[in-house]
């Protein structure tokens, strides 16, 4: 998470700033939004990942299955184990869409899902914040959700990946990460 996630994550938002918005140089008000918005958008993943792995998300059910992370995460294992990375148009915000819209699910819920409403905030996303007005590229969110959830040490085969369970994780767990996040600062090389 701290190595290689949250360093994506960030590499893909500056890219998308500098070639979709045109970004030219980030100044420490655009690397404190961005830095915000890549916690935002971590936390709401380990979130989902934890909850789909306990049933506090309905996973188990076809329809919210369709839309899950854990749908998403194996279609991204199996575009990687396909394709590659590298192959991956850094113009294309397919896998970001799917997220948007598994967490505008989760914030505002939906009943034909069986997804209640989770409030706390986390999965709001106000008109004018960073995550409502940027996108990851498909190569840079697919490689963080990959590195999030298939466990490389645990490999038996190409066609069958080894998973991480999240069902284990703790509120403490997520306080260190929180905490050893907050210690990083964002420079543009």
């Amino acid at each position: 998470i701290f190595d290689k996630v949250f360093e994506g994550l960030v590499e893909g938002f500056v890219h998308y700033r500098m070639s979709e918005l045109s970004a030219t140089k980030e100044t420490d008000e655009s690397k404190k939004a961005i830095f915000r918005g890549c916690l935002t958008l971590l936390y709401r993943l380990l979130f989902v990942l934890y909850a789909e792995s306990r049933n506090l998300l309905p996973v188990n059910e076809d329809a919210y299955y369709r839309v899950s992370l854990s749908t998403l995460k194996r279609d991204i294992y199996k575009d990687i184990s396909g394709t590659g990375l590298d192959k991956m148009s850094r113009r294309s915000y397919t896998y970001w869409a799917r997220l948007q819209g598994l967490f505008d699910i989760i914030a505002k819920g939906d009943p034909a899902l069986n997804v209640p409403v989770y409030n706390g905030g986390l999965f709001e996303t106000l008109k004018d914040s960073f995550l409502s007005n940027h996108k990851l590229p498909d190569p840079f969110l697919a490689d963080a959700i990959e590195l999030l959830t298939v466990d490389h040490e645990g490999m038996h085969a190409p066609d069958a990946p080894a998973f991480i369970d999240y069902s284990s994780l703790s509120v403490r767990h997520l306080g260190d990460i929180y905490e050893g996040i907050l210690e990083f600062h964002i420079q543009v090389a």
